[in-house]
């Protein structure tokens, strides 16, 4: 069985309905010169209404009725009566029980409207023995009437009576039979001065002719506005107008069941004067805050929109919108499930959002129906969920965002569109919260977003502001978790740098110092802030030193000497650090490269840039030098071939030296001392060498004794050498310097000159002479 739907008659059915009524041969087959839908229902002699049938996946109309209703004297009371009129199925859906819904419709709406005492009304000829019987089976199964009565109607003109004729007008009679009601009407209207004076005298004929001259109103009326419809003769909308304001003058009280307003509005929407129809569809179409007449409302809104297209000026614009924003919600909360009450909602809820009317367009919004078209649905729902936005609803603009992508229709580009939006909604959440120093509310929704839209733009200013805040909060594990995220998600950030320092210092905070200065070495790479880049690479050093990662800190302080060799004492320093580094490692070829590199470097400095401290670096850098050139020096032995080895031995006593001389330079006095006692020892080391030289393999015994007194004049000026260093270091005793190396050098100076320094009491007079 097919599943038909009924609805109202709407506007824009005219061309279904007219393919409809075309169909077949006979009297049910009709054809209109105007739309359908205004010939049926507008421009009808009583007020009328209309019902269609759809069938899902057919393209037109399945079945139309209508009725028509008024009011009527029967059995000397005064009851509405509701004609059912025109009744017609399409030949696909014939016999399947369509025609009996369609009357059944029509039945139930007179009783809901008209209540039980309402008289029903249908029409067929006098020969159609079969719609008479239809007509009785329908009369009893879908309702218990007062009476069934068949009434016969006029099918020939009226007998002539009281010496008149009646016969039909010939064209040329027209224009004096309208000249002929217009004096009737201007001399019997209820406002004629002929009533004033026999009104009273019988109140009867009055009631009567009124009531005709208002039937004859509509009649003239319909007719001067059909003909201005067809032909746009401006004499036809005059007279047409004319009549509908004679209507609204002296039977205001009926215009609206009668519908004069909405078709006055017509006649003037028809002859552009779209203001003053906007007037009438008003009267018409509401009442306060209630739609009284659908049709009309709906003209409303289109009408609004068309002058809101139009308008000049600010104020202008502002009257219509206000007034399109006005009908469109009212229209859509008193029809919900109308097919064009998705498109009002749309169109006036996009319109109130341009014009910033955020809390109009909400209202207007939410009316929508979730059985309306789904694009259209999705644009409504996103326009209502920016206006949540505007309005710091921020809660709501997520939920409505999320709500949207529950629609399988949607784009990659309106789904991008929307995370967009969805991730800004959450973003200011956590705005919210962070300015009412909710901060770890903040930080909830801040990092939230990357869960729901990660490749927005704002997922990643959300989560660097929560981790800012987490930092902010000493929220340190959490903060690494969310850093951790950022470098993942988002490496070429503009905030990557900074969010890299931001976890240093939380790795700091937890005590990852392996991991922190893993950082800061990597930072000190990109910084471009070069006080930065020399505390994170110095920092570094420390922190894997303190890690006892001694490779790792010798590579942040090789950097950094590489990179920065100002401010110079703290290049020194690196130096030093160096130096320190590679000796816990065993590497003695890097400790004495780093050494004279800082012999180099203070040679090459100002003296301006050095301090005490740099002094105190180079002189251990000399001494330490100085000490392996000892060794150096010790190692070379004076045997066979003698001038050779002679040679060698006095170039490392001279390198020797000379480190010593420029350690003890820098007046450091412990370093000092030990590089003088060193120079004598070195001296005296050479005079012994020289007189414990290999001999010669071919001298005899007089020329060995020759040669060996030839040996102690060699040797004697440099034990002579010997005695003077070990002397100068004795002369630091007057400035109360003593430590083991001047009493070092007294020991040796009692061996090499006794008859001085053997006896005690002489090095104490010598001292005290000094003193």
């Amino acid at each position: 069985m097919t599943q038909f739907h009924l609805r109202s008659m709407q506007l824009e059915d005219s061309p279904a309905i007219s393919t409809l009524t075309q169909q077949g041969e006979g009297i049910m087959t009709t054809y209109f010169e105007i739309e359908a839908y205004r010939a049926m229902i507008e421009f009808a002699e009583f007020d009328t209404v209309g019902v269609v049938a759809t069938v899902d996946g057919f393209d037109g109309l399945a079945g139309i009725a209508t009725l028509r209703s008024g009011m009527c004297q029967y059995n000397g009371a005064l009851l509405p009566f509701v004609i059912l009129d025109s009744l017609k199925v399409d030949e696909r859906f014939r016999k399947q029980g369509l025609g009996t819904q369609l009357a059944q419709w029509r039945v139930d709406y007179a009783r809901e409207t008209f209540g039980v005492d309402v008289i029903l009304l249908s029409g067929t000829t006098t020969d159609n023995i079969a719609s008479q019987n239809t007509m009785k089976k329908w009369c009893n199964e879908f309702t218990d009437p007062l009476q069934f009565t068949l009434l016969q109607t006029r099918s020939k003109m009226p007998k002539a009576t009281h010496g008149l004729t009646i016969r039909d007008a010939t064209p040329d009679e027209y224009d004096a039979l309208a000249q002929a009601q217009n004096t009737f009407y201007a001399d019997y209207n209820p406002d004629s001065g002929y009533w004033k004076n026999t009104k009273n005298l019988d109140e009867r004929i009055f009631k009567t002719v009124k009531g005709e001259l208002k039937s004859h109103i509509l009649t003239v009326t319909a007719n001067y506005h059909k003909q201005f419809q067809l032909t746009k003769n401006q004499a036809d909308f005059i007279n047409a107008k004319r009549w509908y304001n004679n209507y609204l003058q002296h039977y205001s009280a009926y215009s609206h069941k009668d519908n004069i307003h909405y078709l006055l509005g017509t006649l003037l929407a028809e002859n552009n004067d779209s203001i003053n129809a906007l007037k009438h569809y008003e009267l018409s179409g509401f009442d306060s805050d209630i739609i009284i007449n659908k049709n009309a409302a709906y003209e409303s809104i289109l009408l609004a929109s068309k002058l809101l297209q139009n308008s000049q000026t600010k104020q202008e614009t502002s009257i219509w919108l206000n007034k399109l924003i006005n009908f469109s919600t009212l229209y859509s909360q008193q029809y919900p499930t109308d097919t064009r009450t998705s498109k009002v909602i749309a169109y006036a809820s996009e319109l109130a959002y341009k014009n910033n009317l955020f809390d109009k367009t909400i209202i207007l919004s939410e009316l929508i129906n979730t059985t309306h078209d789904s694009s259209l649905t999705v644009n409504i729902n996103q326009i209502k969920a920016h206006s949540y936005f505007k309005t710091g609803k921020y809660v709501e603009a997520e939920n409505t965002y999320l709500s949207i992508f529950e629609d399988k229709s949607l784009t990659n580009k309106a789904i991008n569109s929307i995370k967009e939006s969805l991730a800004l909604a959450i973003y200011y959440q956590g705005k919210s919260a962070s300015e009412k120093n909710h901060l770890n509310e903040a930080i909830h929704h801040y990092a939230r977003i990357i869960r729901v839209a990660p490749d927005s733009d704002i997922a990643a200013t959300g989560l660097y502001d929560a981790i800012a805040l987490t930092s902010q909060t000493k929220q340190w594990k959490q903060s690494i978790r969310y850093i951790e995220s950022f470098r993942s998600l988002y490496p070429k950030h503009k905030h990557a740098h900074d969010v890299s320092k931001k976890l240093s210092v939380a790795y700091l905070n937890t005590e990852q110092n392996i991991a922190a200065a893993q950082e800061l070495e990597q930072l000190s790479k990109h910084e471009k802030n070069k006080e930065y880049k020399v505390a994170a690479l110095l920092k570094a050093g420390e922190l894997y030193e303190s890690k006892k990662d001694y490779s790792s800190a010798n590579r942040s302080y090789e950097q950094y000497v590489k990179n920065f060799p100002r401010p110079f004492p703290q290049y020194m320093e690196s130096m030093l650090k160096l130096v320190e580094l590679n000796t816990i490692k065993g590497n003695q070829k890097q400790v004495k490269s780093w050494q004279n590199k800082i012999i180099k470097a203070d040679k090459k400095a100002q003296s301006s840039l050095k301090n005490k401290r740099t002094h105190y670096i180079s002189s251990v850098a000399a001494l330490e030098l100085a000490k392996d050139s000892h060794i150096d020096f010790s190692n070379a032995k004076l045997v066979l071939p003698l001038n050779k080895n002679l040679k060698i031995k006095k170039q490392a006593m001279q390198k020797s030296v000379n480190l010593f001389a420029q350690a003890s330079s820098y007046g450091d006095p412990a370093i000092a001392t030990e590089a003088t006692h060193k120079i004598a020892d070195i001296y005296r080391e050479f005079s012994q060498a020289l007189l414990n030289s290999e001999r010669p393999k071919h001298l005899n015994k007089d020329e060995l004794e020759q040669y060996k007194i030839l040996l102690e004049d060699q040797a004697f000026p440099f034990e002579e050498k010997a005695i003077e260093f070990y002397e100068i270091n004795l002369v630091n005793v007057k400035d109360d310097i003593f430590n083991q190396w001047i009493e070092k050098s007294h020991s040796q100076l009692k061996k090499l000159f006794p008859v001085r320094y053997a006896r005690d009491p002489k090095l104490e007079e010598y001292i005290n002479v000094l003193h």
